[in-house]
């Protein structure tokens, strides 16, 4: 029976055909830029539905008052 093999010493590091990309996976580049697209969107929505209330409770309020009911 042959004896077994000794453990290496050092950590083997794989080795990836695109290495590239695999440290892009790593948070080097695109995970921050994803992150900051999605807020950069979570905002624009958010100003956007602050607007579209902002301009639902004026119409209400100029109604309210007497004035011209918007044309839709």
């Amino acid at each position: 029976m042959p004896a077994p093999l000794p453990l290496p010493t050092m950590a083997i590091r794989p080795v990836y055909l695109n290495q590239a990309f695999h440290d892009l996976g790593r948070d080097r580049f695109g995970l921050r830029l994803v992150a900051a697209i999605a807020a950069r969107l979570l905002i624009l929505i958010f100003l956007r539905l602050l607007l579209c209330l902002l301009d639902a409770l004026q119409n209400k309020t100029s109604r309210l008052a007497g004035g011209p009911s918007p044309v839709v």
